[in-house]
């Protein structure tokens, strides 16, 4: 597993090999997502209340995908909700 801290550290070993394996995710992530509709919904809630609301929905914008975590050699992706349009 490589969490976020991790990754920062293997940006400040590595720049230039790091902007281009995260170049090459976000667009691969790009094309992905592509013109697909998402639904951004609460998965978890301290009340329960929430569970299912929707929080954000529509077209993911280009480039706005970042690598957040690598778990059990998956990339996990992260996406602003302001990228979200």
């Amino acid at each position: 597993e490589v969490n976020s801290s991790q990754l920062k550290k293997l940006e400040e070993l590595e720049p230039r090999a790091m902007a281009d394996i995260k170049k090459r995710y976000t667009d691969v992530a790009s094309k992905y997502f592509g013109d697909t509709n998402i639904v951004f919904m609460y998965s978890k809630s301290a009340s329960g209340k929430k569970v299912g609301e929707i929080i954000a929905a529509g077209k993911i914008a280009k480039g706005s995908v970042v690598m957040q975590t690598i778990t059990s050699g998956t990339i996990k992706p992260s996406i602003p909700l302001k990228a979200v349009k």
